[in-house]
């Protein structure tokens, strides 16, 4: 029998189980992308570590995503393990497939570390460093996350999700938690995108539909949002669970439609539409798109 001269094909080195092929240790170059083991596990930490900070929390499936194992959450356990990240043990009944066992959130030690090793903060923040887990919202604020990473092309099975117009993938995003409270009146939304084209669109996720006046100052919110003379943005984006919803909230916002402003009455503690205020009329110039949410993200 002769010898295979096939060098592809040619045992590099032995391990157990079985050998490593030139063809093995080529893909594992790639993976790394040029850096050492060492400095691709850096890298990695430092993505969790950011995510968690302009987040507020997070959760090991998030993380995992990120690191691009899968469901393997040895980088989560990693940094609880170096005191970066703290985890809370959680339980929450929802009929999107999430189901978090536990909520993550950054440490000071954590923020020392990414500091270190991206030698500055994405944003400063006043008081904690982390956002507290307010379990009702738990879901809605997961699935923001979630639709992010799908619009980034970094969730499994989210390649072919894009946004209307062109606009292409996601390239950078601000957070709610980096945008900070919101005062009386003022709308922040679930998160704001930067796109490839380099557009800037508010994204809302509603799963508890507005009516009457929240629906009227959310969209009031919103257009404030794209009037505004300092960093304006081009754009809204909606996410729905129900089509009919989609639907309502697509007239609404219609070119034409008048919305009612409103006031707060401190003494009474009660909103009231505001006496002799003209509606706003909506009109082509207010950008807004109502999508259904993917199935990748359900």
């Amino acid at each position: 029998m002769s010898n295979s001269t096939n060098n592809e094909s040619k045992p590099h080195a032995k391990r157990r189980g079985g050998v490593i092929t030139e063809a093995t240790l080529t893909g594992l170059r790639a993976a790394l992308n040029g850096m050492t083991p060492r400095e691709k596990g850096a890298e990695k930490a430092a993505q969790a570590l950011d995510w968690m900070y302009r987040w507020g929390w997070t959760t090991s499936s998030v993380i995992a995503t990120l690191a691009g194992t899968g469901r393997n959450s040895a980088l989560a356990a990693r940094l609880a393990k170096n005191g970066w990240a703290k985890r809370q043990p959680i339980r929450i009944v929802s009929s999107f497939h999430l189901t978090p066992t536990d909520i993550l959130s950054i440490t000071p030690e954590g923020v020392a570390e990414l500091v270190a090793l991206r030698g500055e903060l994405p944003f400063s923040r006043q008081g904690s460093v982390s956002k507290r887990v307010v379990k009702k919202n738990v879901t809605h604020d997961l699935l923001v996350q979630k639709l992010t990473l799908m619009y980034m092309g970094r969730w499994p099975g989210s390649e072919n999700e894009d946004l209307p117009e062109g606009y292409g993938p996601v390239t950078e995003f601000t957070t709610a938690h980096q945008l900070g409270e919101a005062t009386l009146g003022e709308k922040i939304p679930d998160a704001i995108w930067c796109t490839e084209s380099g557009h800037m669109l508010a994204i809302e996720l509603e799963l508890s539909p507005k009516y009457g006046r929240e629906l009227d100052q959310f969209i009031k919110g919103h257009l404030d949002l794209q009037r505004r003379a300092t960093d304006p943005v081009d754009g809204l984006v909606t996410f729905f669970a129900s089509p009919d919803t989609a639907e309502r909230y697509a007239r609404a916002m219609s070119v034409g439609r008048r919305v009612q402003e409103w006031a707060y009455d401190k003494m009474r503690r009660e909103w009231w539409p505001l006496p002799n205020a003209p509606k706003i009329e909506l009109d082509a110039n207010f950008i807004t798109y109502e999508i259904v949410l993917p199935r990748a993200a359900r």
